[in-house]
């Protein structure tokens, strides 16, 4: 994922820096030989927060760049776009972003996080690792759709990346 450190060399450091990413395994061999398949069959990438691993396969379904669907829904930032490169970057930022919110307690507990998924989602049922996870790669590869669709969100994963000492990409 090389992509990374040429476009955003902050996350890149901070993530050597953190620790938080121990190995990236890519490929679908790969993603299958770890057992991926067969609880996550339809995931195109895994973080695994026991034991810091991210799984990367090489393929995935790409939405058109007309896309307008709610940030909350399925890939709709992550391949908002249609160039398969940067695709393969937003996954991986997106994978990343589950490993900022499963080691930073700050966000696991956070009841802001938590009160602005609700309020996109309209239901304070579901769990915001995902909501994160969307937000945190779309100010990253598309931080004007997130001001569009969800300012209060963008303000939430700048104030993140500040308090990581990250600039806005």
């Amino acid at each position: 994922m090389g992509g990374v450190h040429q476009q955003f060399p902050e996350l890149a450091e901070d993530l050597r820096k953190s620790g938080y990413i121990k190995k990236l395994v890519v490929g679908e061999e790969q993603f299958a030989k770890h057992g991926m398949n067969r609880n996550h069959s339809n995931a195109n990438g895994l973080a695994n927060p026991r034991d810091g691993h991210v799984y990367i396969r090489r393929h995935g379904t790409l939405k058109s760049p007309d896309d307008q669907s709610k940030l909350w829904e399925s890939d709709s930032v992550r391949y908002f776009q249609a160039d398969p490169a940067q695709a393969a970057l937003a996954l991986f930022i997106h994978e990343a972003a589950h490993q900022y919110y499963f080691n930073d307690p700050e966000l696991r507990d956070n009841s802001r996080l938590k009160t602005l998924f609700a309020k996109a989602l309209g239901s304070d049922a579901a769990d915001p690792l995902e909501y994160f996870a969307e937000s945190f790669t779309a100010a990253h590869i598309h931080p004007d759709v997130l001001d569009e669709r969800d300012p209060e969100m963008g303000d939430f994963i700048r104030k993140f990346l500040a308090r990581k000492g990250l600039s806005q990409p």
